[in-house]
């Protein structure tokens, strides 16, 4: 049986793994325009988007 202290050097290791990951897909993710121009993303103003009439999707 595992010792508790090669548990918790386990969990720390799949912990930073895990972050540098999630690291690594947030530096290699497309920028917004790529994304609005495959159609992931719709094209829409900051403004319009933070508009103070609340919309009937907003769940406030």
């Amino acid at each position: 049986m595992p010792s508790p202290l090669n548990i918790v050097a386990l969990d720390v290791m799949l912990c930073l793994q895990t972050e540098d990951y999630l690291k690594r897909k947030i530096r290699s993710r497309p920028e917004r325009s790529e994304l609005v121009r495959m159609h992931i993303l719709e094209g829409v103003e900051i403004g319009i988007a933070f508009s103070s009439k609340p919309s009937s999707h907003c769940v406030f």
